[in-house]
């Protein structure tokens, strides 16, 4: 592949949580998601790992457990998704029967905004804990790091990430959500749905 001129790949990891991967029925474990970053890196490839987080199975700590898991693998690239059901799909009609879609206007449905109660965790919890996580991964002491050892290339990607970051956390938009969010955080405790796929 590295050969080919490929140089970096787009792995769909979705959760470094077992039972969240079961309960998502994919057929990788952990254990096959550290040896396909490790193998990647082997090779001379780069990988962005993308994650889906709020599923039933997943705790408070779900984010920063994430967020240490691509640091200490050396994930070049994070997406950290919120998962979201999408109108139409049958996890979405399961999530709205159980009352837990708290939120359709579908401007946020974009898998950065919590639109849906998780199982264990405020949906403010969980939306913070987002933009801290991609906060921690795109964050100055690691553009630091990378500026003064002079790896150019992560320091590419660390620019990039922490630009995004900043915008989102900026945009009126969505401090508005945030603070939504936060006055709401006292809700019922959800009946469990578990989505066959994060999609």
């Amino acid at each position: 592949m590295r050969r080919s001129g490929c140089w970096m790949v787009y792995l769909g990891l979705e959760s470094v949580n077992q039972a969240t991967l079961d309960g998502y029925e994919k057929s990788q474990s952990v254990d096959d998601i550290i040896h396909a970053v490790h193998t990647l890196h082997e090779h001379g490839i780069k990988s962005h790992g993308m994650f889906v987080l709020g599923a039933d199975s997943d705790g408070p700590d779900v984010v920063r457990t994430t967020v240490d898991f691509a640091l200490k693998h050396r994930i070049d690239t994070v997406m950290l998704n919120i998962l979201t059901p999408a109108p139409g799909t049958v996890f979405y009609d399961e999530m709205d029967a159980a009352g837990r879609i708290f939120d359709k206007r579908w401007e946020y449905y974009d898998a950065l905004h919590v639109v849906f109660q998780p199982a264990q965790m405020s949906p403010y919890h969980l939306q913070k804990e987002m933009i801290r996580g991609y906060a921690r991964f795109y964050g100055l002491r690691r553009w630091l790091g990378f500026l003064f050892t002079l790896r150019f290339a992560k320091l590419m990607f660390q620019t990039w990430g922490y630009s995004i970051v900043r915008s989102w956390r900026r945009d009126p938009r969505n401090r508005a959500y945030v603070e939504e969010l936060r006055q709401q955080r006292s809700r019922p405790a959800p009946t469990a749905v578990e989505p066959r796929s994060p999609a």
